[in-house]
């Protein structure tokens, strides 16, 4: 008879939700259920699951034992939070101590609002009234340090301010937040990662590329398009920091503090230190070969190439304004102030984005 699962995860599949599942598997004896999106044929969802997890190990340098462990101690359950959770209701019939939510959408353009709602809110409330009718002890909800949105300075791990929300993806996080904090049928917790980078030693990603990669392609992809003479300029604040976080200290983080944290706590799951914005900038077009970059005090001083290329990257153009220092306070408690320490600086964003670039010449190159 099979071992009914202690953990169901969703977004196994993902970036942080690779990780979650292999820190789960090194840290604990669990068995964890996976929930994935069904596929047309019997057994791919299983291969790609197992797969998947298996690349992320050696990847990251995790031990050789752990890839026999996937699929013994991994169940594949079948779940489209798009849809009613039947079978995945079916397959936990026995119960779960923790859910733990990564699964989401990314987009965040204004013509794709009515999706991401139902794929973030929806799903969100859909998995919550799973986990209440199997009989889930814990939920915990992987969300975004930035649902911060306009707010700089100081950023406490409080709720979120849904006025200073820029685009329809930070207030679906937000909205998918109140819901995970307004529950009391079991503890919750929310998981705030900050921008996740690759693995601390080996700087490798295993799954989806997004946050750091994601700018990065598109820099390289527009300033082909849209650079001058004599390169790039780009009108952004020159105190304006962005903060970095490895994916395994995600991991790391995330488990402790959800499995120790408190009823309805809130953790920032963030780097030390905060990297400025111009250094990512210039470091992404030295790694590319994109030439120059320039910062500019005015958007007066654009050019009409400038001009274009600030159009075509107007979403990260906004995240790159203000100072952020997100608190730690209830994460350090959890997990210590060695953490944080422990991971500091690495990778470095050259490491980071030389990976991305080795991995991917062809996006790296040309940004196509």
């Amino acid at each position: 008879m099979p071992v009914a699962p202690s953990h169901a995860v969703s977004g196994a599949t993902g970036f942080v939700g690779r990780a979650l599942v292999l820190e789960l598997l090194t840290r604990t004896d669990a068995h964890v259920a996976c929930l994935v999106r069904p596929s047309g044929r019997p057994g791919q969802s299983a291969a790609r699951l197992f797969a998947g997890l298996a690349e992320a190990a050696r990847a990251y340098g995790l031990p050789a034992q752990v890839v026999p462990e996937i699929p013994r101690r991994c169940q594949v359950v079948p779940a489209d939070l798009h849809r009613p959770l039947d079978a995945a209701r079916h397959a936990l019939r026995h119960g779960v101590a923790h859910v733990w939510h990564c699964a989401g959408s990314l987009r965040y353009h204004e013509r794709d609002r009515a999706l991401v709602h139902r794929t973030n809110v929806e799903g969100t409330a859909r998995l919550l009234d799973l986990a209440g009718e199997v009989g889930a002890a814990a939920f915990h909800y992987v969300s975004s340090a930035y649902v911060a949105g306009t707010a700089h300075g100081v950023i406490p791990e409080r709720p979120a301010d849904p006025a200073k929300a820029r685009n329809a993806y930070e207030e679906s996080k937000i909205a998918a937040e109140n819901l995970v904090l307004s529950a009391n049928a079991f503890r919750t917790t929310v998981l705030r990662p900050s921008v996740v980078i690759g693995h601390s030693r080996t700087a490798a990603v295993s799954g989806s590329l997004s946050g750091l990669y994601g700018l990065g392609f598109a820099l390289s992809r527009y300033a082909h398009q849209h650079r001058g003479p004599d390169g790039i300029r780009l009108h952004v604040d020159p105190g304006a920091t962005a903060n970095l976080v490895p994916v395994d200290q995600v991991g790391a983080e995330a488990v402790r503090c959800g499995l120790d944290g408190r009823h309805g706590e809130i953790f920032h799951l963030v780097g030390a230190p905060a990297v400025p914005v111009t250094t990512l900038i210039a470091e992404i077009c030295r790694t590319f070969g994109l030439g120059p970059v320039s910062f500019v005090d005015s958007a007066a001083e654009l050019r009409d190439s400038d001009l274009r290329l600030a159009d075509r990257m107007s979403y990260y153009l906004s995240y790159m304004w203000g100072d952020r220092v997100f608190d730690r306070s209830n994460t350090d408690r959890v997990v210590g102030r060695a953490s944080a320490a422990r991971f500091a600086g690495r990778p470095a964003p050259a490491e980071a984005l030389r990976w991305y670039a080795d991995s991917f010449p062809s996006a790296a190159r040309v940004g196509v």
